[in-house]
């Protein structure tokens, strides 16, 4: 996509993606909505291709809980998700604009182990993208979808004082004008709730 060789490097982790960003560790950071509006905001980065998310997330329970709206999951439920700043965990939680109604989250990593503790009685909702609960439960036999999120955008940065020009070059028509770069901006902070100084 951007015709220029570039060199992945994965964090092992939260921390470590952490001190990369404040160090300034790369020149393009390709991440999620609840990030890119942080990085613009307070770092100053500048927005690049546009990519669309493959997953939408699925809130769910086990097939005949007692749990059968988002209302009687903000009574005391224990959410089995990865940790926050999941983007699937973050969604959850602003399910439930009042933190004390927000679900216990019980953090586990990997798709099949969240569903595997739902199964087990461990929580009793479950969070994870629609392909993976497709395949863990295709035909939906043993939950019950409580919420669905449709896709959002997935948005690749750069820093445009160590990033060269050049590399997106190409990417015009991918690259959202100011106007709507502006927009965009706005939609994401009014949802992940950031403030203009």
């Amino acid at each position: 996509m951007l015709h220029h060789p570039v060199v992945y490097r994965h964090p092992n982790g939260w921390l470590t993606y952490k001190r990369w960003i404040w160090m300034d560790h790369a020149d393009i950071y390709f991440d999620g909505p609840q990030f890119v509006v942080w990085r613009l905001h307070h770092l100053e980065q500048t927005l690049g291709p546009c990519i669309r998310q493959p997953q939408d997330w699925r809130l769910y329970t086990r097939k005949g809980s007692s749990i059968t709206s988002l209302k009687s999951a903000a009574l005391g439920a224990i959410l089995c998700a990865p940790p926050i700043p999941n983007f699937g965990t973050l969604w959850v939680a602003s399910l439930f604009p009042n933190p004390e109604r927000q679900p216990y989250i019980n953090n586990i990593h990997g798709w099949k182990h969240i569903f595997t503790a739902l199964a087990s009685h461990r929580c009793t909702l479950g969070i994870g993208p629609k392909l993976a609960l497709d395949a863990l439960d295709p035909y939906h036999e043993q939950v019950t979808i409580l919420h669905a999120q449709l896709p959002l955008s997935q948005l690749e940065l750069h820093n445009k004082p160590r990033a060269p020009e050049s590399l997106f070059a190409q990417q015009s028509s991918t690259r959202p004008s100011e106007p709507s770069r502006r927009a965009g901006y706005d939609a994401l902070a009014q949802m992940f709730y950031v403030q203009d100084s």
